[in-house]
């Protein structure tokens, strides 16, 4: 049996969100599992097409590490959703554990272990919030910048 996949836009809003400044929002969700993790970056790619493509692909990336984390590590199911503004993406990936990711300095002989460094030290923000029975996941990725001033990993 096919796990239940569930995705689509959510709604798409414009307006102005203070004198001056025009703002764009667009919200996605997708429901999945370990077999929507090629679906969870294909939404965030959409979400982002418009964008650079250096945004674009650190925003990937970065959806990739925190789903791939909610599958090996919070129970294999995950709820991801995407909202981007004129200033920013923010990616949010519930999963129904409640333990927290932690960021790691792996060896370099170590495989796994660098999801959240890289998450750290390319997003403009990440953090964690209870939901329900589990947790939420999310990070920000400001749009203003090209993403040279960004760390390399």
């Amino acid at each position: 049996m096919e796990p239940e996949r569930r995705w689509g836009r959510c709604r798409r809003e414009t307006g102005s969100g203070r004198e001056g400044s025009v703002w764009v929002a667009e919200k996605r969700r997708l429901v999945g599992d370990a077999s929507n993790v090629r679906d969870a970056r294909a939404l965030v790619r959409s979400v982002m097409s418009a964008q650079p493509a250096d945004l674009r692909d650190v925003a990937v990336l970065l959806t990739d590490e925190l789903v791939t984390n909610a599958v090996v590590h919070g129970g294999g199911q995950f709820v991801l959703s995407a909202e981007l503004g004129a200033e920013s993406l923010r990616v949010v990936v519930a999963d129904p554990s409640p333990a927290t990711p932690k960021v790691l300095a792996p060896s370099v002989e170590q495989e796994h272990g660098r999801g959240m460094a890289i998450v750290s030290s390319l997003a403009s923000d990440w953090g964690t919030d209870p939901g329900g029975p589990g947790k939420e996941v999310w990070f920000t990725l400001d749009l203003s910048g090209s993403g040279s001033d960004r760390q390399q990993v």
